[in-house]
């Protein structure tokens, strides 16, 4: 994830970050290792079997009357769990819940996604502030994952004092880039228009409409 970034500090700081980028390609190579032997386990392919066999047993929908059934209790179910994290969030909120925040609108996403032809204007208008919120919120989130990897390495093994420094004010640094964009998400244009909810009242009355029609 941070890699180039760590590659491009190392010309400039020497011996310290290329040790760091190299337990991180340590780690990926493990982590790669790992995914391949799943990939090739007896249990992944059974679920690849069971989904399959699934796929095949199933019909596709005449017509899209079942969508307009189902979709305005799955769409409003979902979006009273994205204001609820919304209007929870404050600036003493743990990164946490900004990443269930973001969780949560992703589950929104895409489940407007496939609507947008049917519910227009309010639906498309919906995907694309949650796509920002999403964005947003990745940012912070690779952050917060990098700094809690830099502050792992520097306390795992029997680092040099130089190294472990590095690694600490790299996870401090990282740690302040996230608590910035927190500041800057509370006060930007999607957390509060899901809060006033105007957008979700447009898609509210277009899920109505097409449901009574």
């Amino acid at each position: 994830m941070h890699l180039q970034r760590l590659s491009e500090e190392s010309s400039r700081n020497g011996e310290v970050l290329e040790e760091i980028v190299s337990l991180l390609r340590e780690r990926r190579v493990e982590a790669r290792r790992r995914m391949l032997e799943a990939l090739d386990s007896n249990r992944y392919k059974r679920l690849v079997a069971n989904f399959s066999a699934t796929l095949r047993g199933g019909r596709s929908p005449t017509s899209t009357d079942p969508i307009l059934e189902a979709a305005p209790e799955l769409v409003r179910d979902r979006y009273k769990k994205v204001r609820k994290s919304a209007n929870t969030l404050s600036e003493d909120s743990p990164p946490e819940h900004f990443h269930d925040l973001r969780k949560k609108g992703k589950r929104l996403r895409y489940a407007l996604e496939p609507l947008q032809e049917i519910y227009g204007k309010p639906a498309k208008k919906m995907v694309k502030l949650l796509k920002k919120i999403q964005d947003d919120l990745g940012d912070h989130q690779d952050l917060i994952v990098a700094a809690g990897l830099m502050e792992d390495l520097g306390v795992a093994g029997d680092r040099p004092p130089q190294a472990a420094f590095s690694m600490g004010s790299m996870s401090e640094g990282y740690g302040r880039e996230a608590s910035e964009i927190r500041a800057g998400f509370l006060g930007s244009k999607p957390p509060r228009s899901l809060k006033d909810g105007k957008p979700w009242k447009k898609l509210r009355k277009q899920l109505e409409k097409r449901a009574g029609g």
